[in-house]
């Protein structure tokens, strides 16, 4: 089965962190690669698309990948990314919500096992590390 490829972005201000909400939850910004496009323009257009700031992406911050058997298989890299200004485009209109939390609440917001474990380990590692899941045994959501 071919993978799923998205890219997103962590992006910290003041032990804050940005996170966008959609039909699906609370989650990082992030989406699917178009053709032609590296994980990196990706993670800089769907940070764009969905928060509304123009986001500088530094360093791979981790990698998950995870399957399951309903959807599929899946590759995500996450990169640190910083606000380097506004953007002149609307946010995406499926994008409910876009705001900073503290990042000790996130369990309060992101249960979904491939985001969550890893971004913890990041935020308290600040090394890349990869990730993976097989949903089917592990579950999705935390406890």
């Amino acid at each position: 089965m071919t993978h799923k490829l998205g890219a997103g972005m962590v992006v910290l201000e003041d032990n804050k962190i940005l996170l966008i909400k959609d039909e699906k939850g609370w989650g990082l910004p992030k989406g699917g690669t178009e053709f032609g496009e590296s994980f990196m323009e990706t993670a800089i257009r769907e940070g764009r698309e969905e928060t509304g700031y123009e986001i500088k992406a530094n360093e791979v911050a981790f990698i998950t990948e995870f399957k399951s058997k309903k959807f599929g298989n899946y590759l995500q890299v996450y990169y640190f990314g910083k606000i380097v200004g506004d953007s002149d485009m609307p946010i995406d209109p499926e994008i409910e919500s876009v705001k900073f939390i503290a990042t000790e609440r996130l369990r309060e917001y992101i249960k979904f096992r491939p985001w969550i474990i890893p971004l913890e380990r990041w935020l308290e590692e600040r090394t890349i590390g990869y990730y993976s899941f097989d949903l089917d045994e592990e579950g999705f959501e935390i406890d």
